[in-house]
């Protein structure tokens, strides 16, 4: 009897419909299970088989078949609402980007993975002058502008790069397999003004981006890099913004290390 919450839980877990095929394959185990469970019920209540073993399976598969199928859509039902609920703690609600936890874990993933002679470059990028958007035009209008950053990164960047919110107006890029060089390249582009027109209230916005980029390099700690690319993005804003600023090795940002 103490096994039985693990068959219940192994079944369940079995049962979490995700591909089409599961519709046809999930029904006939648990018909089939079902079947020899009764069957082996009956061998141990009475000794013998009163019934024709496949009478009895069409029998207990027909009858099986209404609690199976509430049981699939219950199980299913629960299982996509936790795969949506955990998207949704590693998701931007606004951008719809993935945030700060989400990047890291998967940045991290993803500097576990690459050869030791790789390298990839990670950009920390900040809106200028995002706090007198919100100041001059409202929230909501700065909510637009964080979402028209969304939209230039996701298309400026190739589809395996990974793209994060990182807070407020802060956004975070990581490169893998690229140099300074074409990090460099890609990150002038990104520094392009972006034109938004809000509707409410009507008007023109041209909304420019600084970014400070450091190499990474197999092993290295994630946090640290962020560090230089902090106090490279520090550098960008004090040289006028809407620049690209590489960190070169020298002292970090005292605000940034703590």
């Amino acid at each position: 009897m103490q096994e039985m919450p693990k068959i219940i839980a192994i079944l369940i877990a079995f049962m979490s419909l995700r591909k089409p095929v599961d519709f046809v394959v999930k029904p006939l185990f648990a018909g089939l299970f079902m079947c020899l469970f009764a069957f082996g019920a009956e061998f141990y209540l009475h000794g013998e088989f009163l019934i024709d073993f496949v009478d009895l399976v069409l029998v207990t598969m027909v009858a099986s078949l209404p609690f199976s199928g509430i049981i699939f859509l219950v199980v299913t039902y629960l299982d996509r609402l936790q795969e949506r609920l955990a998207m949704m703690a590693l998701t931007d609600p606004l951008t719809q980007l993935p945030n700060r936890r989400a990047f890291l874990d998967w940045t991290t993933r993803v500097l576990s993975r690459i050869d030791a002679a790789e390298q990839g470059v990670l950009m920390l990028i900040d809106a200028d002058r995002f706090k007198s958007v919100n100041d001059n035009w409202g929230h909501a209008v700065g909510d637009l502008c964080l979402q028209r950053v969304a939209e230039r990164l996701t298309t400026e960047l190739r589809p395996f790069d990974v793209v994060g919110r990182y807070g407020g107006e802060e956004f975070v890029v990581f490169l893998p397999g690229v140099s300074m060089e074409v990090a460099y390249e890609v990150g002038t582009r990104l520094c392009r003004p972006i034109r938004i027109e809000p509707e409410q209230p009507p008007g023109r916005i041209s909304l420019t981006l600084s970014i400070g980029a450091a190499l990474v390099h197999y092993g290295d700690p994630l946090p640290d890099v962020l560090v230089q690319a902090d106090t490279a993005l520090y550098r960008a804003k004090a040289n006028g913004r809407a620049r690209v600023e590489i960190w070169d090795g020298g002292p970090l940002r005292p605000s940034a290390a703590a």
